[in-house]
């Protein structure tokens, strides 16, 4: 009787575990179309094709804004004498004269674009080409703040003209120069050589591309030149990288402001990344690093003044121990270094463009 029993309960046991095959393969199958569904729109999403993204468009060739059709040929019609800065390559070491005028609490945006020719960048060694530029610029034709543009590109230069063309003339200055005029890029054999040293890190396009690292360095030698000139007035000042404003093609006119909790005794960033106190200078370069986003920054005229010099005094250092990147990575490198500088910024949290974004906010209110 208790052998049948036993019989009767493993024969139950193994007809319960035959039914539940079917229901196990299903769940299998469930999760195998799960995930091959996931590993397909990734995918998809990173090639474009659903929920494209900026670069994927641009890429592509495609163009979303009739502004992007006025011709070339039309931009470059009239030719334009190259200015000149006329000025000591290291007047960014000179005191700042005093500002006798009365100053207005709005912003100066000063942007640039010096064409350095196509690069790749990222891991993904995506191609950053002239006409990317050119069409990210579309912004500036809405934004009603004064605006500083220098180039060295002629159509830029044109394109620039006639994107702000409908903005009171008093509210833009736009300069054609040399690059070669300016300190930044007069480093740029230097910065040739320093890249070619034998296992130095390669990251696409920092310590690659002497002319890229150059651009980067040009942000705040112009930021001091144009705060020495102050030629609009303003108490605040702001560099805006070109591609910033990316996504706001179709965005009716706007103006930048200065967010309500900003304190004007410090320079203000967007945080990327967390500090880490316990790292090196060299570990920033050699890792590419990054704590805060430097297509942006927002400053009180003598607080913003003060901290370019420190910027550039550091670069200076970082030439002469052979270790060099970009903006990111120097900036990170003045706050780990033992002798700080005396400037503290204010932090936005969080991304690359967060700043950026505050002060279009703060604009609208």
């Amino acid at each position: 009787m208790t052998t049948n029993l036993g019989y009767s309960l493993q024969f139950r046991s193994f007809e319960n575990s035959g039914k539940m095959r079917p229901i196990q393969k299903r769940c299998v199958i469930i999760s195998m179309l799960g995930i091959i569904s996931c590993i397909v729109i990734m995918t998809l999403k990173a090639q474009g094709i659903l929920f494209p993204s900026q670069w994927y468009l641009e890429e592509r060739n495609f163009n979303p804004l009739e502004l992007y059709d006025l011709k070339i040929e039309y931009l470059i019609e009239n030719s334009t004498k190259i200015s000149s800065i006329e000025e000591n390559i290291h007047a960014f070491k000179s005191d700042l004269p005093k500002m006798n005028m009365n100053l207005s609490n709005e912003i100066t945006v000063l942007t640039a674009y010096f064409n350095i020719g196509s690069f790749a960048k990222g891991v993904f060694r995506r191609q950053y080409t002239p006409n990317i530029y050119y069409k990210w610029m579309s912004v500036f034709r809405n934004m009603t703040n004064n605006v500083i543009f220098y180039t060295n590109d002629m159509i830029a230069y044109k394109y620039f003209q006639k994107l702000r063309e409908n903005l009171p003339k008093v509210r833009t200055k736009i300069f054609l120069i040399n690059k070669k005029e300016l300190w930044s890029f007069k480093i740029h054999d230097i910065i040739s050589q320093i890249y070619t040293q034998p296992d130095y890190p390669k990251h696409l396009p920092n310590t690659v591309v002497p002319g890229y690292s150059c651009a980067m360095h040009a942000k705040f030698e112009l930021l001091n030149r144009v705060i020495r000139k102050n030629y609009f007035h303003t108490k605040y000042f702001m560099w805006l990288d070109i591609g910033l404003f990316r996504y706001l093609h179709d965005d009716p006119k706007f103006k930048l402001a200065k967010p309500t909790d900003f304190d004007d005794t410090k320079v203000a960033y967007s945080q990327v990344e967390y500090f880490q106190e316990d790292i090196t200078y060299k570990d920033i370069i050699y890792d590419n690093m990054v704590w805060i986003g430097g297509a942006s920054n927002l400053g009180k005229y003598d607080v913003l003044y003060k901290f370019t010099q420190e910027y550039l005094n550091f670069v200076n250092k970082s030439l002469s121990i052979k270790l060099i990147s970009t903006d990111q990575q120097i900036i990170y490198g003045m706050y780990v270094d033992k002798h700080k500088p005396e400037t503290k910024l204010q932090l936005y949290k969080s991304g690359w463009f967060k700043l950026g974004y505050v002060c279009y906010a703060a604009g609208k209110n």
